[in-house]
This record gives C-alpha cells, sequence and structure tokens, in this order.
C-alpha cells in the first residue's frame, strides 16, 4: 500500500559516499543522502542509500532512466519507488531549527517473503503507520518514512532483492525515550487491529522477511529539503 507519491532509491558500496552523491543531479525536490556502516549479504556489501522524491511525479522515472546511461560511482542498484501511506513522516511534526543531519538515523533494508508479503504489508499499514504517527505527533521521532519497491532499473549480479527499506529518526537525546514510547504505540495498536501484542507481530514480521539495520549518517551538503513535501507528506501522517 502507497501513497502513489514516487522516489528514486539508489544503493552504493563506495568509499567516498559523498562523491557519489554528488554525481547524482536530482532536479528539484527532496533528497536524503544516507550512509552507513558496510553491510552484506552473499558476498554483496553496500554502505549507502540515497533517496530522491521529486516534486514532479513524472521526474523520478526520468532521472531513474539519465542515470542509467551514467551510473555513479558505486551504484550497485537502482529502483523505483513509491512512498508507503502512512509511513510518510519525511520531517518533524513543527518546524525545527536542527538539520535533519543532526538527527540519529536508523535504516531498514527488507526483502519480504512473496508468500507473507501481502499480509505483511497490510499488517504494516494496520500496526506500524499508526503507531509510529502517534510518536511523530508527540514529537518523539521525527522522521519515519518506508519506500515501497515498483521496479528495480538496474542492479549489479547477487545484489538483495529489497522490496521495502524504512528509514527511522530521531534526536539523539529522545532515542532513549523513541524506544519505549514505540514499544507502547505497537502493543496498543496491534491489540487494536486484532493482530496480538506488539511483541507478537513483530516475531511473525521476522518470519516474513529478511531484515538488515545500520545506524546511517545523513550527508549535510547533499541533503535538500522540499517545501512542497514538507506540506504534502506531513499532512497524510497527521492523525487529527
Amino acid at each position: 500500500m502507497s501513497t502513489g507519491i514516487p522516489a528514486l532509491w539508489l544503493t552504493f558500496h563506495t568509499a567516498e559516499p559523498e562523491a557519489s552523491f554528488r554525481q547524482v543531479n536530482p532536479g528539484s525536490g527532496a533528497v536524503i543522502p544516507l550512509s552507513h556502516k558496510s553491510l552484506e549479504h552473499k558476498g554483496t556489501r553496500w554502505n549507502a542509500s540515497l533517496f530522491v522524491i521529486p516534486d514532479s511525479s513524472n521526474d523520478a522515472r526520468s532521472l531513474g532512466i539519465s542515470l542509467l546511461e551514467n551510473r555513479p560511482q558505486g551504484l550497485i542498484r537502482l529502483a523505483l519507488t513509491e512512498v508507503q501511506e502512512d509511513i510518510d513522516m519525511l520531517y518533524g511534526r513543527t518546524d525545527d531549527p536542527e538539520s535533519d543531519s543532526a538527527l540519529m538515523q536508523l535504516i531498514e533494508y527488507v526483502e519480504s517473503d512473496p508468500v507473507e508479503a501481502p499480509d505483511y504489508y497490510q499488517c504494516q499499514h494496520e500496526v506500524s503507520g499508526p503507531a509510529m504517527g502517534s510518536c511523530w505527533d508527540s514529537g518523539v521521532v521525527s522522521r519515519f518514512i518506508g519506500f515501497e519497491r515498483r521496479e528495480v532499473l538496474w542492479s549489479s549480479p547477487e545484489t538483495p532483492d529489497w522490496d521495502l527499506v524504512h528509514v527511522i529518526g530521531a534526536k539523539f537525546w529522545r532515542m532513549p525515550q523513541m524506544f519505549i514510547a514505540t514499544r507502547r504505540a505497537f502493543d496498543v495498536e496491534a491489540k487494536s487491529a486484532g493482530r496480538g501484542t506488539g511483541a507478537e507481530v513483530i516475531k511473525r514480521w521476522d518470519s516474513q522477511r529478511r531484515k538488515q539495520m545500520a545506524r546511517a549518517r545523513q550527508h549535510e551538503t547533499t541533503s535538500r529539503r522540499s517545501a512542497l513535501l514538507a506540506e504534502k507528506l506531513p499532512a497524510r501522517a497527521r492523525r487529527g
């Protein structure tokens, strides 16, 4: 389930993430450049992802096609995605003088079991979106955004077949509060949806997916906010 808002997701294995990010000319829209410790699966390594959410819905595919002609250094995968429904909290609820790069961020790379994916995605919509939305409303979480794969435009051999990625951000001093608040919120929403406890939901998810997670750093010099998306996306996430 998605908002229909397109985005590009570029994944890299590079010694110089900043240099690779600079090789992408995103046009207008939001840009989230993240690097992290090297992760590995079956011999494939990666340590950075760049997300581009154009202001114009037609620009994501056009940019992707242009990047196929001149691939940035270290690119291992290029995918066309859409922002997940209810998991669309790109920026904090209120204007904050702190930059996105000041947030402590976590990135989750997810490969769902194709058979289990429909239930997994539905449960994300029923539980994860509302739970994290309440934490976003209260200011405990500053970012929670998911990108669903729609089409892999190019991939190097043996790269994992990720269908979903989540980026979670909070101020460093709020991290202990975030973990407590999200655990409580997941329990409330899981029970409300008739899915059992929050712990039972996460246990079931772990049987439906393979997930790898890392703490990520956002690169300030190649980041860009979008005033249009700042109005559009949080409005979808507010809960009244």
